[in-house]
């Protein structure tokens, strides 16, 4: 299970550059075996807006980001995460976007994100790339629609986990759950 904090930045204390630091345990209410996968600043909590999830063994998740406005003091299940799977990447989007997954052994999908259904909160997601034996999904990309700029580039994982750029046309779009070769 994933959960969603809602502490403001103002509450995180300034320190120097050369200062130790706090365990995140101590800035926001987790129990202290919880990992954390990420931060993301949130102004606003849109209905336009949406949490996109990844996980491991390539399941995706797509909630609007107006689910996440009342956290509890203990946080609130943003996403269930299946037993041997764990949470890769979480991005805010706008329903607009392409996306593109990145496995170990350098294959990759790219699909539009509305090709993948709405969920609720405590819901696991769908899959996202078909996974071959003992590859695994090492990041996910979001191609921000906003300007429409050919020169624009995306990065896809190479087998020795070194990322390399490549013209956005050339990471041609798909269904969401293929993962050949291109």
């Amino acid at each position: 299970m994933a959960a969603a904090s809602n502490s403001k930045w103002h509450e995180i204390p300034q320190a120097g550059r050369a200062t130790k630091g706090r365990p995140i345990v101590n800035l926001i209410n987790v129990s202290p075996d919880t990992e954390i996968k990420a931060m993301l600043p949130v102004s606003e909590f849109s209905e336009e807006q949406y949490l996109f999830f990844c996980t491991k063994l390539g399941t995706v998740k797509k909630t609007a980001l107006s689910e996440y406005s009342n956290p509890r003091t203990n946080g609130i299940k943003a996403i269930k995460v299946e037993s041997g799977d764990e949470l890769i990447d979480v991005q805010i989007t706008s329903g607009t976007n392409d996306v593109i997954l990145a496995t170990r052994h350098g294959l990759s999908v790219r699909f539009h994100e509305s090709d993948v259904r709405y969920m609720g909160r405590d819901t696991t997601g769908v899959k996202g790339i078909e996974l071959r034996p003992g590859d695994n999904v090492v990041g996910m990309v979001v191609l921000k629609r906003d300007r429409d700029d050919p020169r624009r580039h995306g990065t896809r994982h190479g087998q020795v986990l070194e990322p390399r750029r490549i013209p956005r046309a050339e990471a041609r779009r798909e269904g969401h759950h293929h993962g050949e070769p291109h």
